[in-house]
């Protein structure tokens, strides 16, 4: 494939480092790995409220028997991305003040 994407998915992963390594092995060389995802280091409380409200819905699904798990730190995520071996990457943080809040 010329891209892969994954949106708001490795939290929901029992493993993590299968799924990238397949995206990556379904990766042309020379195409775009793109991957979005929320982390839980975040810098004011209003995101820390994003984050706890998650992780319980989190902890609902997982006792529901739904694979979900409480976000990433930004290096753990990164740590991932390594592991899979992509030859570069950047990183870019994205705050929405005027998203919808739940």
């Amino acid at each position: 494939f010329d891209t892969v994407s994954m949106a708001f998915g490795m939290h929901h992963l029992d493993d993590i480092t299968a799924v990238l390594s397949e995206m990556m092995r379904a990766l042309k060389p020379g195409g775009m790995f793109v991957l979005r995802e929320n982390y839980r280091d975040v810098e004011d409380k209003r995101q820390m409220t994003d984050v706890l409200q998650h992780d319980w819905y989190a902890k609902i699904d997982s006792l529901l028997g739904k694979p979900h798990y409480p976000s990433l730190t930004r290096k753990e995520i990164v740590e991932y991305v390594d592991a899979i071996g992509l030859s570069w990457y950047e990183t870019q943080k994205h705050l929405c003040d005027d998203c919808p809040r739940s």
